[in-house]
């Protein structure tokens, strides 16, 4: 901690910026994190300590780099477990915190930093702040603006065990039952196949610990390979301009497919898996053999108000079916939250959808997906129409430009008072931010379109073969398409 004040203390007396990173490989699709020319770039990857649990409080506090599958196997240890947590357990307290990382639930608020209680940080003097209370709860999802985090303090709660299954039918109507559903159960997400007439639900339900089974999940290790290989299988349909049927073929197989998540004891768990919240919610990709570190993806994500979600897929059912496009990875993912009492969560103050595309790239460089038109309309309705909340961590850089940002989060302000009372001097900001609150342009060079720098204007914007023109039925959307 001490090294860490004297670090930010040195830059100041330079006048450098300081962004902070506590993982080795980021897990952030965007430059959220990243450094300025010249500025300090701050490695907390050596401070993944358990500082400390205390059972009466049922709180466990945290160095910023511990992993939050650590977090979960410290508390269990004590007969405690956390209400949330996300699907990878390499993700660290503080990057997740951060960028308002979320597990899915219409029960309860479900993002990571809806169980922070606590928070010890560097502020742009140097000095050492400890935030509590309201004040934690609301700046717990910081996006790296407020500070050095040193120590996260969550709270607990008596460890539950959770009951697992998947579903799936027809999507015939299924906007008007999909909230309904949800509400069903203490967990759950969706995958949808707007073009195949695909659903899958996956669920979570709280039974009591002493329930039978020691299930656990290994989502990212029987998956990973199969995701892999339709993603490769995607890269290579991309660079075939016949090549949209294939990725069809690769959504009719993906919807139909019913995963084994889950073992015990080694043996894959058919049906219904029962098992400790710690391990049944997330797992770890072999050797970080996840999908993503090796072949392109986007997966842009908004939070929608929840009950704008029928409405949500309605507007998609009509883009989808004036210009036909296909989703070979996971379909259209729908995860939910209640309202939380963070500041800049997605879920502040009002209880989302949060809905996500997974778009398999293009392999080389400067040329679009097949159905990037699609792709680029549904992500712009959804911001244009529906008040949609960007995932600070996941989306692109053209997503965050020209937002009215105290319209979207009416704590806007009490955060950004609380940015300039420990950051007075902007030891803490980077492009990513100026670019995102109009304090700075952001650059257009031609084809910016490509790699999502910029939604198009004009032609040039698209690069060489491509026209920038209205969306299929969102005349509002500027998306690139052939000439």
């Amino acid at each position: 901690m001490e090294e860490v004040q004297a670090a930010v203390r040195w830059a100041a007396e330079r006048n450098l910026r300081v962004k902070a990173v506590s993982s080795a490989a980021s897990h952030s699709e965007n430059a959220i994190i990243c450094a300025d020319e010249g500025a300090i770039q701050l490695s907390l990857v050596a401070m993944d300590a358990i500082v400390g649990i205390d059972e009466e409080a049922m709180q466990i506090t945290v160095e910023p780099a511990a992993q939050m599958g650590a977090i979960g196997d410290a508390l269990h240890e004590a007969g405690l477990g956390v209400r949330n947590t996300i699907p990878l357990r390499d993700l660290t307290a503080a990057g997740a915190i951060a960028t308002g990382a979320h597990h899915t639930s219409l029960r309860f608020p479900s993002g990571v930093h809806d169980m922070v209680v606590g928070l010890s940080l560097v502020d742009g003097r140097g000095e050492l702040q400890r935030l509590e209370g309201e004040e934690a709860r609301g700046a717990a999802a910081h996006l790296g603006r407020l500070g050095v985090v040193v120590a996260v303090t969550f709270q607990a709660e008596p460890q539950f065990k959770t009951r697992h299954a998947i579903t799936s039918g027809s999507d015939e109507g299924l906007e008007d039952r999909i909230l309904a559903m949800a509400r069903e159960h203490d967990y759950a997400s969706f995958s949808w196949w707007p073009g195949e007439g695909r659903w899958v639900l996956r669920q979570h339900d709280i039974v009591p610990a002493d329930t039978p089974g020691e299930a656990y999940s290994v989502g990212w290790v029987s998956t990973a390979g199969d995701q892999r290989l339709q993603a490769a299988l995607a890269h290579r349909a991309n660079r075939d301009p016949e090549g949209e049927g294939t990725l069809c073929d690769v959504q009719a197989l993906r919807a139909e497919a019913t995963e084994l998540v889950h073992e015990e004891a080694g043996e894959p768990v058919e049906g219904q898996a029962v098992g400790f919240s710690h391990r049944m919610f997330s797992s770890t990709c072999e050797g970080l053999a996840c999908p993503w570190e090796h072949l392109k993806i986007f997966n842009p994500e908004v939070a929608i108000p929840v009950e704008e979600l029928p409405r949500w897929m309605r507007r998609v059912r009509e883009i989808v079916a004036a210009r036909p496009a296909c989703f070979p990875l996971n379909g259209l993912v729908i995860r939910f939250s209640a309202a939380s009492e963070s500041w800049l969560g997605m879920n502040a103050g009002q209880d989302v959808a949060y809905v996500e595309l997974h778009v398999v790239r293009h392999p080389d460089e400067g040329a679009f997906e097949h159905f990037a038109d699609v792709h680029d309309e549904l992500h712009q309705m959804s911001l244009l129409e529906f008040e949609a909340r960007p995932h600070w961590g996941k989306n692109y850089g053209a997503t965050f430009l020209g937002l009215d940002y105290p319209a979207l989060y009416p704590e806007w302000e009490r955060f950004e008072a609380l940015r300039a009372r420990l950051d007075p001097d902007g030891r803490f900001e980077n492009a990513f931010f100026r670019r995102a609150l109009g304090l700075e342009p952001a650059p257009r060079p031609p084809g910016c379109a490509v790699e999502r720098d910029c939604f198009c204007r004009d032609d040039a914007d698209c690069g060489p073969g491509l026209v920038c023109r209205p969306g299929a039925v969102v005349e509002a959307a500027r998306v690139c398409r052939p000439e």
